[in-house]
């Protein structure tokens, strides 16, 4: 019967000690994870692999399945949390892949991801992401009404979250940028100026330098002429693009006819 006991004892002992360790070393795991558990951290292993390879990121057949895999959590678990997040891993992998592809349907379908985010599942720490990340988006096409909705919407509805203050900026930012738009929209006229007959050509008006500043969301340009002149302004499109028409000037010799800026 003693030795019963004390076996017993140390059974218990050990038992014990076990379940500290677990409980200690985060390992242990109080009936089955689920299957979207599962399949889901199936999919983010995908994902990191595909990510730390530079060589598979250039390829798009690399890229489709692990977005098929995460698809398939966001369409057969909804609306549990791995769906969510899977919708919007989706949006971030069409991002990431359009960066890639410059394809518009990428980015098309990465805005696409980033809204059901928000529509479809409850408030949560990624709503506000998808929101800042559609509103960058919207601004990179030009749409930048649209942007200016999805950065609102941020302070609508998660204002104490860590993107609202992001969102405040971008809000100012894409504002001034509308209002510069619509000054440069009018054409501008100044007096022209008087050229004597008898002037040489010393005197001719010339074009001399082009300078140009890439800032955040803006590009500056300043164009050096030796007098003044009068010139036109509009925007065309086809391909989208604005022109100026410097009445009656020459470009000097060391202007280059072409001028690439890099900028998006």
């Amino acid at each position: 019967m003693r030795l019963f006991f004390h076996k017993f004892l140390i059974v218990s002992y050990l038992a014990s000690f076990f379940l500290l360790v677990c409980l200690f070393s985060g390992k242990v795991v109080f009936g089955s994870s689920s299957p979207a558990s599962i399949d889901y951290e199936k999919a983010r292993a995908s994902y990191h692999s595909l990510i730390q390879s530079t060589k598979r990121m250039q390829m798009r057949d690399q890229w489709i399945p692990v977005i098929q895999q995460f698809e398939l959590i966001y369409n057969k678990y909804s609306p549990s949390r791995e769906a969510y997040k899977a919708a919007f891993t989706v949006g971030d992998l069409y991002e990431k892949l359009y960066a890639v592809s410059r394809r518009e349907r990428d980015i098309d379908a990465a805005v696409k991801f980033y809204q059901k985010t928000v529509k479809e599942f409850k408030k949560a720490e990624l709503t506000d992401d998808a929101l800042f990340r559609q509103g960058k988006i919207f601004f990179s096409q030009k749409r930048y009404n649209d942007a200016i909705n999805s950065f609102e919407t941020i302070l609508n509805v998660v204002p104490d979250g860590d993107i609202a203050v992001k969102a405040k900026g971008r809000i100012a930012n894409v504002k001034l940028l509308l209002a510069k738009q619509a000054s440069l929209n009018k054409t501008k006229h100044i007096a022209p100026l008087k050229i004597s007959s008898n002037l040489n050509n010393d005197k001719k008006i010339t074009l001399n330098k082009i300078n140009y500043t890439v800032g955040v969301d803006s590009v500056q340009v300043v164009v050096h002429i030796n007098k003044a002149v009068s010139f036109t302004q509009r925007r065309i499109s086809n391909p989208e693009r604005v022109y100026f028409n410097f009445k009656d000037t020459q470009i000097g010799n060391n202007v280059a006819r072409n001028i690439k800026i890099g900028s998006p």
